[in-house]
This record gives structure tokens, sequence and C-alpha cells, in this order.
């Protein structure tokens, strides 16, 4: 059962809260607990204010907020409900005009929670990161080609002689799909025979 829900707003988008507020109310009349998160100056995510016991977060922006979240939750168990005040709504399924209706089917369980894969890189001096969409290795200073040696869970998967790799989890593949107009038709571009 879900209690303690963490929301995250994008500022930018929920500019006067309204929706933010819409959320919180549904909840907490429901009983819920709500904490609204902390952002630095910068507008990211003030990690140390963040509960370590919620059971849900609930996004209120675009995919750019969700990918944050994902990437602040990604070694723990908690699901991820977004909704979509940005453009596209890959990831932020829940419409504006949709709240009332998600937010009681949560509440009464009927979801279904999708997993997604996530990519974690790291380099040689011990720094790493993750992410839900990509991981881009390029070069960085003069022009040069850029010799990878590429493992997958720590088997070699193939060297490559590149300007850089992009690595891309199947969400982040569709999303680049998506955002070039999704797929072109079957063979559209060729002349009939």
């Amino acid at each position: 059962m879900m209690d303690r829900f963490l929301i995250v707003t994008n500022d930018g988008k929920d500019t006067e809260q309204t929706v933010t507020r819409q959320v919180v109310e549904l909840l907490e009349t429901a009983g819920k607990v709500c904490f609204l998160c902390r952002k630095d100056e910068n507008k990211k995510i003030v990690k140390s204010s963040v509960p370590q016991d919620v059971d849900c977060a609930i996004v209120i922006g675009g995919d750019g907020s969700l990918i944050e979240v994902a990437r602040l939750f990604w070694e723990k168990d908690i699901p991820i409900l977004g909704v979509n005040m940005g453009t596209l709504g890959y990831l932020t399924e829940v419409e504006v005009g949709g709240i009332d209706a998600a937010i009681g089917q949560l509440l009464s369980g009927d979801y279904a929670l999708e997993k997604r894969m996530m990519l974690k890189g790291i380099f040689e001096d011990g720094r790493s990161d993750v992410s839900l969409n990509d991981i881009v290795v390029s070069r960085k200073g003069e022009l040069h080609i850029i010799h990878f040696r590429l493992y997958v869970n720590g088997e070699l998967l193939n060297d490559y002689e590149a300007d850089g790799v992009v690595l891309s989890t199947p969400t982040g593949s569709t999303a680049y799909n998506l955002s070039a107009g999704g797929p072109c038709e079957p063979c559209s571009y060729l002349p009939e025979s």
C-alpha cells in the first residue's frame, strides 16, 4: 500500500503550482503523506532532503524531470508516476486532465508497473553515473579519433575507432525515434516497381 509520496515539480512547467496543489490535495484528502521535493538554485533536486522511505514519486513536468527522478531512485524499487506538462510526454504519460483518475487508480491499486532498463557507466578513476536514456562517451578538446574498447557485464563486446559512442537503453532509442518523427512507413521512400 502506498502512503508516502514524493512530489517533484518542474517549476518552469507548473509555474503557479496549480497542478502540484491538485495532486497534494487529492493525496492528502485520501489520508496520504506528501513531501514536496526541494531544489537548489540551479533547479536540481537536493538529494539530502529526499526522504528515504517514500512509497512512490509523482513527477509533474516533462520527460526530463522524470529522467532526473529515475536517476535519483535508480537503486530503489520506487514507482514513478509522471504527469505531462511538457510537449511529447513519452515517459510522463498522465495528462493534466487525467490526474484525478490516475491518482484514483494509484490509490486503489489499479495500475501496472513498467520496469525500465538503466545503464551505469564507470570510469577507470572510479567515477560513475547512471542513465535511463543513454550514455554518451566522446572526445574532449582536439579533433581526433578515439579507440573504444566496450565491455558489457565484464565481457568484451567490440573495439571501435570513432569520434564517440552512444550507448542507449530501449527507452532512449525509442525516444530518439519519436523525437525524429517516428518510424517511416515501410519502404515508403522506395519507388514502386
